[in-house]
């Protein structure tokens, strides 16, 4: 459930600060606030960008420039000076077509009903916050220190939780896109797990094997597969004999392979071919010899994989959405916004 709560902690969020997602302390409730009392700088589709909002988000990439290296001489230069400045205004207005381009498309979907386990995921990541800190009054500081004030540190979440709504509603069990029992069809219609013993056509060092080296390979493994016929072990046999030893550790459990997901010729052919439990006969490929048995797949796998095959299945996923919508959004700036070029009105947000 908490996928993008997870992924996109640090994302939605500017990255210098290193704060996770949050609810109201001690109360698992979460929604964006605007500011009380701050101007109105832009709007985004309508929404309203408050110059707190968009103080925070210039003052953090300035200070990330100053970080750099790249001093206040710089920005304030009649020459290098309005485009840097110019550079900074563009991002963080960026960064405010994100999230306000979230909100929006949270509006657009209904506003979907916040599930418990996501509430709670996000106040644990809060409490966990204050307790890394050292304390409330130490994660206060620290707030006030990246220039974070705790409406916008509460303001984070919402965004991050109403991203994983946004992927609930369009791809969950009622998802409206793509939902989840569809995807596990395709799947399961389209994913192969498998496991193989490979004979390589090369040595330890990778150095092409010679023909009577080719001979002895593929006389090894014609022997462990009738070592299979007359019922031996397939995993013991793999242990003992495969030369895809990283297999090993590195997929437990086996590939995962779909079309295109592997270059070697006929390989996730061969492994579709075959029922559940089942070994093929020795598979040649480019990098050798193999013997091929499928597993089953899992709803472990098929949570790993999922982001990926709605990507297969429909050509989108939900951030290509997000950014196509970003890129439609339509900003209109008011007189609060100031001139973008000028260093006297970036101070002016970055002070604020």
């Amino acid at each position: 459930m908490n996928t993008i709560i997870k992924r996109l902690a640090a994302g939605v969020v500017m990255a210098a600060v290193a704060v996770g997602a949050t609810v109201q302390w001690g109360i698992p409730k979460v929604g964006y606030q605007q500011p009380e009392n701050s101007e109105t700088v832009m709007t985004i589709d309508g929404s309203a960008v408050s110059r707190e909002e968009f103080s925070y988000f210039l003052s953090t990439m300035y200070q990330n420039m100053e970080a750099q290296g790249y001093t206040a001489e710089l920005f304030s230069d009649e020459t290098t000076g309005p485009a840097m400045v110019s550079y900074l205004f563009e991002n963080a207005v960026n960064q405010e077509k994100m999230w306000h381009t979230i909100l929006n498309l949270y509006d657009e979907a209904g506003r979907p009903k916040i599930d418990r386990m996501t509430l709670d995921a996000a106040n644990q990541m809060k409490k966990d916050d204050i307790k890394n800190a050292g304390g409330r009054d130490a994660w206060e500081a620290s707030l006030e220190a990246a220039g974070l004030s705790e409406r916008m540190y509460d303001n984070s979440v919402a965004i991050t939780v109403y991203m994983q709504m946004l992927y609930d509603a369009y791809y969950g069990e009622e998802g409206t896109k793509f939902n989840t029992a569809d995807q596990r069809a395709y799947f399961d219609d389209n994913y192969v797990v498998c496991k193989h013993i490979l004979f390589a056509k090369t040595d330890d060092s990778g150095a092409a094997l010679d023909e009577a080296g080719l001979i002895k390979k593929r006389a090894e493994a014609d022997e462990v597969l009738a070592a299979l016929e007359a019922g031996g072990d397939f995993e013991a046999l793999m242990a003992e004999h495969t030369d895809d030893t990283g297999a090993l550790v590195s997929y437990p459990d086996g590939y995962v392979l779909t079309e295109g997901s592997t270059s070697l010729t006929g390989f996730v052919e061969a492994a579709k071919a075959l029922e559940i439990g089942d070994y093929s006969d020795v598979v040649e490929t480019e990098l050798g010899w193999s013997i091929i048995r499928r597993y089953p797949t899992t709803d472990e796998l098929f949570d790993e994989y999922s982001s990926e095959v709605i990507t297969l299945a429909t050509g989108s996923d939900l951030y290509t959405e997000l950014q196509a919508a970003m890129d439609e959004a339509e900003v209109e700036y008011t007189d609060a916004y100031g001139d973008d070029t000028s260093y006297e009105n970036l101070m002016s947000y970055v002070n604020a």
